[in-house]
């Protein structure tokens, strides 16, 4: 009887240190099986509410804004005397005019102090610009009141300044506090808001200015 043909493995065996099996291989750009990951630069974020600081930022306080646009109606009560009453009426009402609009400088330049004090309230500094400029607006009025008032000599009932040009000296003041105040609120030093307050408060006083300048030159 033929004796049973005996098969022998010649296969070497797999050593234990070596793994079974070899990971299967992704293609290029696909997310393996159970990973929830996404490229950052395919996620797309929600837009961000804007923060209530931010908006408070630009947001003008009530009573500042109570306050300050109240401040116009003295300018718009000499505009309106200066072009409905008599001519000798409307005079008195442009001069009242002219006095509130120096108070007005005056005041502007006082907000630079402001900044100043809280600035050197707990550390005082030796910076002059706040300070210096904080009385310039003052000074300015005041030689502007000055001259308007002043006579001229030789010249009984004339002044140095006539009305039209005491007007136009304060028109100009105005606006080069504004700008002043504008790089101020650029540089941090004032709030946002006050930027938005400053354009509207300046550009109502200036143009009620105007109008009873026209109504000086015409009369």
């Amino acid at each position: 009887m033929p004796e049973p043909v005996t098969q022998t493995n010649d296969a070497v065996p797999e050593s234990p240190s070596q793994p079974t099996s070899q990971p299967t291989s992704q293609p290029t750009g696909q997310t393996p099986p159970g990973d929830v990951g996404v490229a950052p630069d395919l996620v797309t974020q929600p837009s961000a509410p804007a923060r209530p600081d931010a908006i408070s930022a630009i947001t003008i306080p009530g009573p500042a804004a109570v306050l300050g646009y109240g401040g116009l109606i003295p300018f718009a009560l000499g505009a309106v005397g200066a072009w409905t009453l008599p001519l000798d009426y409307a005079a008195f009402m442009a001069s009242a005019q002219i006095y509130y609009a120096a108070i007005i400088l005056s005041f502007l330049g006082a907000v630079h102090w402001g900044w100043a004090l809280e600035r050197d309230f707990h550390a005082p500094t030796t910076g002059w610009e706040p300070y210096a400029w904080g009385i310039t607006p003052a000074v300015i009025a005041w030689f502007i009141v000055v001259l308007s008032v002043f006579p001229t000599p030789g010249r009984p009932g004339d002044t140095l300044l006539d009305l039209d040009q005491t007007v136009t000296l304060l028109i100009a003041g105005m606006l080069l506090s504004l700008l002043v105040d504008l790089k101020q609120t650029r540089l941090g030093r004032f709030p946002q808001w006050y930027r938005r307050l400053r354009l509207h408060l300046t550009f109502g006083a200036v143009a009620c200015l105007s109008l009873s300048l026209l109504r000086i030159l015409i009369s």
